[in-house]
């Protein structure tokens, strides 16, 4: 089972309400909307895609198929960009 959690070297701060994502080195910011912010916050510790399509689901009358598919291409751009890290159960 794969789990994500956040990237290393990754400043972020929420300013009134929002999140604010930046990498080490970088010279520019991340701004996440409500839905992005709120993966943010789940991703403070190790968790599955899975479980947030489940805490999504519950918030929001949405087919969790489409939540799925919305949900794992957002975290892999932000895995591709190093703002969240992937392992396995196993490296743990």
């Amino acid at each position: 089972m794969k789990l994500i959690t956040r990237g290393v070297k990754v400043y972020f701060k929420k300013i009134n309400g929002q999140w604010y994502l930046l990498k080490d080195k970088e010279r520019y910011a991340y701004l996440l909307n409500k839905t992005a912010g709120q993966v943010w916050e789940l991703s403070r510790k190790l968790i599955t895609i899975e479980k947030i399509v489940d805490v999504f689901s519950k918030r929001y009358v949405i087919d969790s198929k489409i939540i799925y598919f919305d949900i794992a291409k957002f975290v892999q751009a932000l895995i591709d960009e190093g703002y969240l890290m992937e392992t396995s159960t196993k490296d743990i």
